[in-house]
């Protein structure tokens, strides 16, 4: 019961998101919804790496799991928090404007088959993302030289979650220089 109750917050600000993305999908360029949810969530991680074993739930494992859902693509979609949490592969902004983008690009006659192969590829890189930093975090577990399973443990997180951060910085990246073109979704652009 404890822990379903300390996973709230994700549960809570997913929800949140979803309402807002859908707000602001036609209203705000994509480059700028993407680039500052990926902000957002790039907070997460570090305070993740960051948290010590038995610290107060409130400081910091309470803020990672509430900002962490805004824009998990950042995350490689498989954090230790939402590998921990519920193995979530939803994605409110960055997934949903990428499936809107991908899908307005293509006549209608072909646009689910676009959505299709753009939900094949997401599930191929929550894969992929999964296995990288599960290998990080098991790699630097065995190589621990703690004494104690906890602490060998918290080493291979502390790698996956700066890891993690790593990512969300590459994703910053891409959204802010590859969609500085994009616009809205849903208008037709001047």
């Amino acid at each position: 019961m404890q822990s379903s109750i300390r996973f709230l917050p994700h549960v809570v600000m997913g929800i949140a998101v979803n309402i807002v993305t859908a707000y602001l999908v036609a209203r705000v360029k994509i480059q700028y919804l993407a680039v500052v949810s990926a902000l957002i969530t790039m907070i997460a991680p570090p305070l993740m790496a960051t948290v010590e074993i038995g610290e107060n739930y409130w400081f910091t494992s309470f803020w990672a799991l509430f900002l962490s859902p805004v824009n998990p693509d950042g995350m490689l979609k498989s954090s230790p928090i939402t590998l921990t949490v519920h193995g979530t592969n939803g994605s409110p902004v960055l997934f949903t404007v990428s499936n809107l983008v991908i899908s307005d690009a293509f006549p209608p006659e072909v646009q689910s088959l676009a959505g299709g192969v753009f939900n094949e590829v997401s599930q191929f890189g929550n894969s992929v993302g999964l296995a990288v930093t599960a290998a990080i975090a098991a790699s630097i577990t065995d190589r621990s030289d703690s004494e104690r399973n906890e602490d060998a443990l918290m080493e291979g997180y502390r790698a996956a979650f700066w890891t993690i951060f790593a990512g969300t910085v590459v994703v910053i990246a891409v959204s802010a220089f590859g969609l500085r073109n994009g616009g809205f979704v849903g208008k037709k652009n001047d």
